[in-house]
Parts: C-alpha cells; sequence; structure tokens
C-alpha cells in the first residue's frame, strides 16, 4: 500500500479477522491457525482493500470531471 500508517492498519485488521473467524478445521483442537492459512487472509484482505481503494479513486476522479463540467477521464 505504500503507506505505513495503512499497511499498519491493514495488519491490524487481519489479525482481528484471524482471531475472530479462526482457521477452518480447528474447532475444538484449540490450536492456532496455521501460517499458511494466516498468509491467504493477509493477502485477500489486502487485495479487496487495493480493489476498493481503485474503485473509489475512480469514482472520484468521475465526481471531479463532473464538477468541473468536463469529461471523465478515460471518457467512461
Amino acid at each position: 500500500v505504500q503507506n505505513r500508517d495503512e499497511a499498519n492498519d491493514l495488519a491490524q485488521e487481519v489479525l482481528i479477522k484471524v482471531t475472530r473467524v479462526g482457521a477452518p478445521g480447528a474447532e475444538g483442537r484449540g490450536g492456532f491457525p496455521t501460517a499458511g492459512w494466516i498468509y491467504r487472509v493477509a493477502a485477500n484482505h489486502c487485495l479487496d482493500h487495493l480493489r476498493r481503494e481503485k474503485r473509489l479513486r475512480g469514482q472520484a476522479e468521475r465526481y471531479a470531471a463532473e464538477f468541473r463540467g468536463g469529461a471523465p477521464p478515460g471518457g467512461v
């Protein structure tokens, strides 16, 4: 994400998600989720965040173009 504060927020969100949801198949065993599972949760969470940011950035650009009275960037 190229921003330390944003990266820290994402890491905290992943930790909350991992502890709240737990690993699949770990019920009753008292074990902590595997590193591979945590990695997938973190990767998917960050990718979702980047997709959401890209979508919101595009919306903001379209609204700004409308406000200025011009065509939106990329002709969309």
